[in-house]
């Protein structure tokens, strides 16, 4: 259902959270970028052929990635869920992501699921 949604609506870039294996030919003539983390779940890019991201960046928890494309940066998250991940998801915030984010001025998308 995913690779025929992307094909027909000629999807260049997608970003996925929630992700639980790293089968990198999910979906043909795309590249997969994934970041499985230590809970079994992370985030991916996944990209036409043809395109190419650089500067790949991920965080060991599996919750981000990170890819500059044409001189933009991309930041892909998904941050803990729940009242009782509330501190959990203040450091993932303020430490994390924060290594993710360029330190040059530049342009960035930051996108995933906030939760």
């Amino acid at each position: 259902m995913l690779e025929d949604f992307m094909r027909r609506q000629e999807i260049d870039l997608m970003l996925l959270q929630e992700v639980t294996h790293a089968n990198t030919s999910m979906i043909g003539n795309y590249t997969a970028h994934i970041n499985i983390g230590t809970d079994g779940r992370g985030t991916a890019m996944l990209v036409k052929e043809g395109i190419t991201l650089t500067n790949i960046q991920r965080i060991p928890s599996g919750r981000g990635i990170a890819a500059k494309l044409h001189g933009i940066r991309i930041v892909n998250i998904c941050a803990p869920s729940g009242s009782e991940k509330k501190r959990e998801r203040e450091v993932f915030y303020n430490g994390e992501v924060a290594t993710l984010l360029p330190i040059a001025n530049m342009g960035t998308i930051l996108a995933g699921d906030f939760n």
